[in-house]
Protein backbone atom coordinates (compact mmCIF):
# COMPACT_ATOMS: atom_id res chain seq x y z
CA UNK A 1 0.00 0.00 0.00
CA UNK A 2 2.78 2.76 0.95
CA UNK A 3 4.51 1.80 -2.34
CA UNK A 4 1.62 2.49 -4.51
CA UNK A 5 0.91 5.85 -2.86
CA UNK A 6 4.57 7.21 -3.24
CA UNK A 7 4.22 5.96 -6.88
CA UNK A 8 0.77 7.59 -7.13
CA UNK A 9 2.66 10.74 -5.84
CA UNK A 10 5.60 10.47 -8.02
CA UNK A 11 3.91 9.95 -10.88
CA UNK A 12 1.27 12.48 -10.30
CA UNK A 13 4.52 14.89 -9.31
CA UNK A 14 5.99 14.55 -12.48
CA UNK A 15 2.30 15.28 -14.43
CA UNK A 16 2.14 18.48 -13.24
CA UNK A 17 5.89 19.60 -13.62
CA UNK A 18 5.42 18.41 -16.98
CA UNK A 19 2.08 20.29 -17.89
CA UNK A 20 3.66 23.24 -15.99
CA UNK A 21 6.50 23.37 -17.84
CA UNK A 22 5.07 22.83 -21.19
CA UNK A 23 3.13 26.21 -20.28
CA UNK A 24 5.93 27.99 -19.24
CA UNK A 25 8.35 27.15 -21.93
CA UNK A 26 5.59 28.25 -24.60
CA UNK A 27 3.62 30.81 -23.31
CA UNK A 28 4.96 32.29 -20.19
CA UNK A 29 8.81 32.42 -20.70
CA UNK A 30 8.95 34.46 -23.64
CA UNK A 31 7.16 36.76 -22.50
CA UNK A 32 8.66 37.18 -19.24
CA UNK A 33 11.64 39.62 -18.72
CA UNK A 34 12.81 38.10 -15.48
CA UNK A 35 13.40 33.83 -16.68
CA UNK A 36 14.53 32.94 -13.29
CA UNK A 37 10.99 34.63 -11.92
CA UNK A 38 9.50 32.80 -14.42
CA UNK A 39 10.75 29.54 -13.49
CA UNK A 40 10.45 30.26 -9.87
CA UNK A 41 6.61 30.80 -10.99
CA UNK A 42 6.43 27.48 -12.25
CA UNK A 43 7.35 25.67 -9.64
CA UNK A 44 5.26 27.38 -7.03
CA UNK A 45 1.82 26.77 -9.15
CA UNK A 46 3.35 23.27 -9.41
CA UNK A 47 3.16 23.38 -5.61
CA UNK A 48 0.25 24.72 -5.32
CA UNK A 49 -1.45 22.32 -7.81
CA UNK A 50 0.69 18.96 -6.25
CA UNK A 51 -1.19 19.95 -2.77
CA UNK A 52 -4.77 19.29 -3.30
CA UNK A 53 -3.47 16.19 -5.90
CA UNK A 54 -1.67 14.92 -3.09
CA UNK A 55 -4.59 15.44 -0.49
CA UNK A 56 -6.93 13.22 -2.66
CA UNK A 57 -4.23 10.80 -3.66
CA UNK A 58 -3.60 10.29 0.51
CA UNK A 59 -7.30 10.28 0.77
CA UNK A 60 -8.02 7.57 -2.08
CA UNK A 61 -5.32 5.82 -0.25
CA UNK A 62 -7.14 6.06 2.69
CA UNK A 63 -10.65 4.58 1.45
CA UNK A 64 -8.92 1.50 0.03
CA UNK A 65 -6.96 0.59 3.61
CA UNK A 66 -9.91 1.10 5.65
CA UNK A 67 -12.45 -1.17 2.76
CA UNK A 68 -9.76 -3.42 3.05
CA UNK A 69 -9.77 -3.50 6.96
CA UNK A 70 -13.47 -4.40 7.13
CA UNK A 71 -13.82 -6.49 4.13
CA UNK A 72 -10.57 -8.23 5.92
CA UNK A 73 -12.50 -8.46 9.35
CA UNK A 74 -15.63 -9.46 8.06
CA UNK A 75 -13.96 -12.28 5.83
CA UNK A 76 -12.02 -13.32 9.31
CA UNK A 77 -15.81 -13.76 10.44
CA UNK A 78 -17.16 -15.75 7.94
CA UNK A 79 -13.78 -18.57 8.46
CA UNK A 80 -14.51 -18.71 12.44
CA UNK A 81 -18.41 -18.97 11.66
CA UNK A 82 -17.65 -21.86 9.02
CA UNK A 83 -15.06 -23.48 10.78
CA UNK A 84 -17.66 -23.82 14.13
CA UNK A 85 -20.60 -24.69 11.10
CA UNK A 86 -18.07 -27.60 9.75
CA UNK A 87 -16.92 -28.81 13.27
CA UNK A 88 -20.36 -29.66 14.58
CA UNK A 89 -21.60 -31.25 11.33
CA UNK A 90 -18.32 -32.95 10.81
CA UNK A 91 -19.19 -33.74 14.75
CA UNK A 92 -22.66 -34.97 14.21
CA UNK A 93 -21.45 -37.25 11.21
CA UNK A 94 -18.62 -38.76 13.16
CA UNK A 95 -21.08 -40.34 15.77
CA UNK A 96 -24.07 -41.79 12.96
CA UNK A 97 -21.29 -42.86 10.39
CA UNK A 98 -17.67 -43.16 11.32
CA UNK A 99 -17.91 -43.83 15.66
CA UNK A 100 -18.97 -47.44 17.09
CA UNK A 101 -22.81 -45.51 17.82
CA UNK A 102 -23.61 -45.65 13.92
CA UNK A 103 -24.81 -48.76 15.13
CA UNK A 104 -27.78 -47.33 15.98
CA UNK A 105 -28.02 -45.85 12.98
CA UNK A 106 -27.02 -48.04 10.03
CA UNK A 107 -28.17 -50.44 8.68
CA UNK A 108 -31.63 -49.21 9.47
CA UNK A 109 -33.00 -50.98 12.80
CA UNK A 110 -35.02 -50.49 16.41
CA UNK A 111 -32.60 -49.26 18.50
CA UNK A 112 -33.00 -46.62 20.29
CA UNK A 113 -30.40 -43.84 20.69
CA UNK A 114 -29.48 -42.93 23.80
CA UNK A 115 -30.55 -39.34 25.48
CA UNK A 116 -27.19 -38.32 25.99
CA UNK A 117 -26.23 -38.97 22.57
CA UNK A 118 -29.15 -37.65 21.11
CA UNK A 119 -29.24 -34.59 22.95
CA UNK A 120 -25.15 -34.00 22.36
CA UNK A 121 -26.37 -34.55 18.87
CA UNK A 122 -29.39 -31.87 18.80
CA UNK A 123 -27.24 -29.44 20.18
CA UNK A 124 -24.26 -29.94 17.78
CA UNK A 125 -27.08 -29.07 15.64
CA UNK A 126 -28.00 -25.87 17.16
CA UNK A 127 -24.67 -24.43 17.45
CA UNK A 128 -24.48 -25.51 13.09
CA UNK A 129 -27.67 -23.85 12.59
CA UNK A 130 -26.22 -20.96 14.02
CA UNK A 131 -23.21 -20.74 12.41
CA UNK A 132 -24.18 -21.45 9.50
CA UNK A 133 -26.81 -18.28 9.11
CA UNK A 134 -24.13 -16.23 10.55
CA UNK A 135 -21.73 -17.67 7.71
CA UNK A 136 -23.97 -16.63 5.26
CA UNK A 137 -25.35 -13.44 6.33
CA UNK A 138 -21.88 -12.43 6.50
CA UNK A 139 -20.38 -13.45 3.49
CA UNK A 140 -22.89 -12.22 1.19
CA UNK A 141 -21.71 -9.19 2.45
CA UNK A 142 -18.60 -9.29 1.06
CA UNK A 143 -17.92 -11.43 -2.23
CA UNK A 144 -19.02 -9.98 -5.53
CA UNK A 145 -20.59 -11.75 -8.55
CA UNK A 146 -17.22 -13.54 -9.86
CA UNK A 147 -16.12 -14.65 -6.28
CA UNK A 148 -19.80 -15.81 -4.88
CA UNK A 149 -19.98 -19.54 -7.09
CA UNK A 150 -17.02 -20.63 -4.51
CA UNK A 151 -19.58 -19.78 -1.72
CA UNK A 152 -22.98 -21.15 -3.60
CA UNK A 153 -21.35 -24.35 -4.00
CA UNK A 154 -20.05 -24.71 -0.62
CA UNK A 155 -23.28 -23.11 0.91
CA UNK A 156 -25.37 -25.60 -1.30
CA UNK A 157 -22.96 -28.63 -0.03
CA UNK A 158 -23.22 -27.84 4.25
CA UNK A 159 -27.09 -27.52 3.44
CA UNK A 160 -27.42 -30.89 1.65
CA UNK A 161 -25.53 -32.99 4.31
CA UNK A 162 -27.10 -31.17 6.59
CA UNK A 163 -30.35 -32.43 5.08
CA UNK A 164 -28.99 -35.93 5.01
CA UNK A 165 -28.45 -35.86 8.31
CA UNK A 166 -31.81 -34.84 9.74
CA UNK A 167 -33.50 -36.86 7.18
CA UNK A 168 -31.39 -40.25 8.88
CA UNK A 169 -32.69 -38.53 12.54
CA UNK A 170 -36.15 -38.42 11.61
CA UNK A 171 -36.22 -41.36 10.31
CA UNK A 172 -34.66 -43.02 13.32
CA UNK A 173 -37.19 -40.65 15.41
CA UNK A 174 -40.23 -42.10 12.85
CA UNK A 175 -41.02 -37.83 12.51
CA UNK A 176 -41.24 -39.37 8.66
CA UNK A 177 -42.80 -42.53 7.43
CA UNK A 178 -40.26 -45.45 7.53
CA UNK A 179 -38.80 -46.49 4.39
CA UNK A 180 -35.92 -49.04 5.46
CA UNK A 181 -34.54 -49.16 1.44
CA UNK A 182 -34.55 -45.63 0.70
CA UNK A 183 -33.06 -44.98 3.97
CA UNK A 184 -30.20 -47.92 3.68
CA UNK A 185 -29.47 -46.81 0.12
CA UNK A 186 -29.36 -43.40 1.16
CA UNK A 187 -27.62 -43.43 4.52
CA UNK A 188 -23.78 -44.58 2.59
CA UNK A 189 -24.06 -41.50 0.56
CA UNK A 190 -22.80 -39.14 3.78
CA UNK A 191 -18.95 -40.17 3.41
CA UNK A 192 -19.36 -38.31 -0.73
CA UNK A 193 -21.18 -35.46 1.15
CA UNK A 194 -18.81 -34.75 4.29
CA UNK A 195 -15.49 -35.04 1.94
CA UNK A 196 -17.00 -32.89 -0.70
CA UNK A 197 -17.64 -30.16 2.26
CA UNK A 198 -13.84 -30.46 3.35
CA UNK A 199 -13.12 -29.62 -0.34
CA UNK A 200 -14.83 -27.01 -1.14
CA UNK A 201 -14.65 -25.50 2.28
CA UNK A 202 -10.62 -25.46 1.11
CA UNK A 203 -11.60 -23.39 -1.72
CA UNK A 204 -13.42 -21.13 0.12
CA UNK A 205 -10.65 -20.51 2.34
CA UNK A 206 -8.11 -20.14 -0.54
CA UNK A 207 -10.37 -17.30 -1.81
CA UNK A 208 -10.39 -15.56 1.63
CA UNK A 209 -6.92 -15.60 1.20
CA UNK A 210 -7.16 -12.65 -0.73
CA UNK A 211 -8.92 -10.81 1.82
CA UNK A 212 -6.66 -11.17 4.69
CA UNK A 213 -3.34 -10.12 2.58
CA UNK A 214 -2.77 -6.43 1.55
CA UNK A 215 -2.11 -5.71 -1.67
Amino acid sequence: MKTKIIRELIIGYLVIIVIMTFITYFLIYPLAIDKGTAVATMFGWSAGLFAPLSAFILLNAWKEQNNFMVKRDLMIDTLEYLDEATRAIGQIYWLIYINETKNYFYPYNEKNIPLDLHKFIMDEHTIFVKNLGKFQKVALRILDNAESNEFIELYKILNKLHDEIIYALNMKNKKIEVDIQTYNDKFPYLYDYYHDLLEKKEKYEILAKDYLIAK
